[in-house]
């Protein structure tokens, strides 16, 4: 190979690293990482100060883990339930749900209440518990295959339909909230139960450093 050919290799070579680089949402080498706001991060902790003294912004200046609200109520599973999935958010999952049963299902639609709600997500719960995302629901009702609490808690054909109708939304409206807000079908429960995580739970430095 003579030195022209090794010249143009070396080139070429050169110019593939910048393009990579200079792509925003690509990994820059084996540790930096470009987001597409061109936001850098890196896969390594940062360096303390060689005095050993950490930077003023990267103390915690507050008690870390579930906060003393979560921890005086989460002693029963309703309490916990209750930390992160509000009164409130539950009956608009039901508002919103039930209109769209109604729309799907005209009058044969059974309203959901609040407690069968509840029960609803309870059971997609215990389903990630159990492991069961790649298991059909079917299986999840079987006599023979399945957990006895699934059936015990809701019929199956009632389980797949809230499923098919569930909303947290109102779909009437939503066209409209849409062109402002992308996260509009899911911005309400979103927004509350984001706050719910803030007030329950003060992360440690493995999240904030």
């Amino acid at each position: 190979m003579n030195s022209t050919m090794l010249k143009r290799i070396q080139l070429t070579q050169t110019d593939d690293s910048h393009a990579v680089s200079s792509n925003p949402g690509t990994q820059t080498d084996n540790s930096n990482f470009i987001s597409k706001d061109k936001t850098q991060w890196s896969a390594l902790p940062p360096v303390n100060n060689p005095r050993g003294r950490q930077a003023a912004h990267n103390i915690l200046r507050e008690n870390t883990g579930p906060t003393r609200q979560v921890s005086e109520c989460a002693v029963t599973r309703q309490g916990a339930f209750n930390c992160f999935i509000t009164t409130d958010m539950i009956d608009i999952i039901v508002k919103c749900s039930n209109e769209e049963g109604v729309r799907v299902f005209d009058d044969q639609w059974t309203e959901i209440t609040a407690v069968e709600m509840q029960t609803y997500i309870g059971l997609l719960l215990l389903a990630g518990v159990y492991r069961c995302r790649l298991e059909p629901v079917i299986h999840l009702w079987s006599r023979e295959q399945g957990r006895p609490l699934f059936a015990a808690s809701m019929a199956r054909d009632r389980f797949q339909n809230i499923t098919l109708v569930m909303r947290f939304d109102s779909k009437t409206t939503r066209l409209e909230r849409r062109q402002r807000d992308k996260m509009a079908p899911i911005r309400e429960i979103h927004d509350k139960f984001a706050a719910k995580c803030r007030s329950s739970y003060k992360p440690g430095s493995q999240l904030c450093g």
